[in-house]
């Protein structure tokens, strides 16, 4: 038996120095968004000198059509940032980023979500 599984992650590029503040920056963007990750990651951010958090998570069963799984993860992102540029295969992933955050300390933000078919054996 098959069923439809989409991987979400986002990241936030935070430029704070401090790793505790980066996290409560991201928290309160990921509360704003209504996402509930189930995986989290922090790197540096060389380049600025701040914080990469990374947050994954999964919806399954997917019970809605893929355009609007989309529809909703674009509202959702519309809370906590603006200007997002569209990118990828959008019939199997949806790839969004923006450079506009809603809130402070956050320089940017990507999303990405991507269709998958998962494979249960039945007893």
């Amino acid at each position: 038996m098959k069923t439809e599984v989409i991987d979400c992650s986002i990241r936030y590029f935070v430029a704070a120095k401090d790793r505790t503040v980066a996290e409560r920056f991201a928290a309160q963007r990921l509360e704003a968004a209504g996402f509930a990750p189930t995986d989290s990651e922090w790197a540096p951010y060389e380049k600025t000198g701040g914080w990469v958090g990374t947050f994954r998570w999964q919806l399954t069963p997917v019970k809605a059509e893929w355009s609007t799984v989309v529809y909703e993860l674009l509202t959702a992102c519309q809370r906590i940032g603006y200007q997002w540029t569209v990118s990828g295969r959008i019939d199997e992933t949806l790839e969004l980023l923006t450079n506009k955050p809603s809130g402070y300390g956050i320089a940017m933000i990507t999303l990405t979500a991507r269709r998958r078919e998962q494979f249960k054996q039945v007893d």
